[in-house]
């Protein structure tokens, strides 16, 4: 008798098992994958809308800041020129206010409020004292001054600045600056409100730099420039356990926070060169 012919249902049932379970992870692994697509794109459109979203939030943001800054500047022009126009007469001069009381309260309020300004008041405070003949009234003065010079030597030292603080002196004294500056100043003089210093570069070829300081500098203003750096002297109040004893103070500070003075850029080319760098702005 012959061997009896395997059929077509005769495949062994272990192949038949695999290729059931083959089956089902093949389809396991399609709705797998189908389903990652899906969550995929509906992550990235949700990624699109939330994007899209704080783009929106920012440029509202940005719009409300530019149009808060157009605010504060239309105020502050308008603040200052009302200030200003209860300071001094039509014709320029200083005005005669019921009280040289309320002229000191006008030049306390335009000068704090636009103490990181760089507006020259200085030409006010002086006109002002020159007219005080009580002791009293220019201790007052002087103190808005030194309360506006204060605030803006922190700001302009806060990062990066140097301050000696504010220091005893006499006619003679010298003071080296931060050790990246090879200056120091020294003191030639003092009076009553003015202290005659010079701006002394190290190198013996290099030119000293001479000018006089009162209780009306602020250093936003009133600064010499040293390539990238700014240096600022004020004559602050006497020592008040002495007041026989003047004193002083020096700042120097980053040279992109105080404008150059349009009105000397052109003058002090030749100085620049001849001197390294140096322009002088007090």
């Amino acid at each position: 008798m012959g061997e009896p012919q395997a059929s077509g249902n005769d495949t062994p049932k272990g192949l038949k098992i695999w290729d059931s379970i083959n089956k089902t992870l093949v389809t396991v692994l399609v709705a797998s994958i189908a389903g990652m697509v899906s969550l995929i794109g509906y992550k990235m459109e949700n990624n699109r809308a939330a994007s899209a979203e704080h783009n929106k939030a920012i440029a509202a943001i940005r719009d409300s800041w530019v149009k808060q800054k157009e605010l504060d500047l239309d105020l502050g022009v308008k603040m200052f020129q009302t200030l200003l126009a209860n300071f001094l007469q039509t014709g320029g001069s200083l005005g005669k206010m019921a009280s040289r009381r309320q002229q000191m309260l006008l030049l306390k309020l335009t000068s704090l409020n636009f103490q990181d300004t760089p507006i020259n008041l200085r030409a006010l405070y002086e006109d002002l004292n020159s007219q005080m003949n009580d002791a009293a009234e220019k201790e007052e003065l002087r103190m808005i001054a030194l309360e506006v010079a204060r605030r803006q030597a922190f700001r302009l030292t806060i990062q990066n600045g140097w301050d000696t603080g504010e220091i005893p002196v006499k006619a003679g004294d010298e003071i080296a600056l931060r050790e990246d500056l090879p200056f120091k100043i020294r003191v030639n003089e003092v009076k009553n409100d003015k202290i005659m210093v010079s701006l002394i570069p190290l190198d013996p070829n290099r030119k000293p730099l001479n000018f006089s300081v009162d209780y009306f500098v602020m250093p936003i203003i009133d600064n010499t420039k040293l390539g990238i750096y700014r240096v600022s002297v004020m004559r602050v109040v006497n020592d008040p356990n002495n007041q026989a004893v003047p004193r002083m103070r020096i700042i120097v500070f980053d040279s992109f926070l105080a404008p150059d003075r349009f009105d000397i850029k052109e003058k002090t080319n030749d100085y620049e060169k001849e001197n390294m760098g140096i322009t002088n702005m007090q």
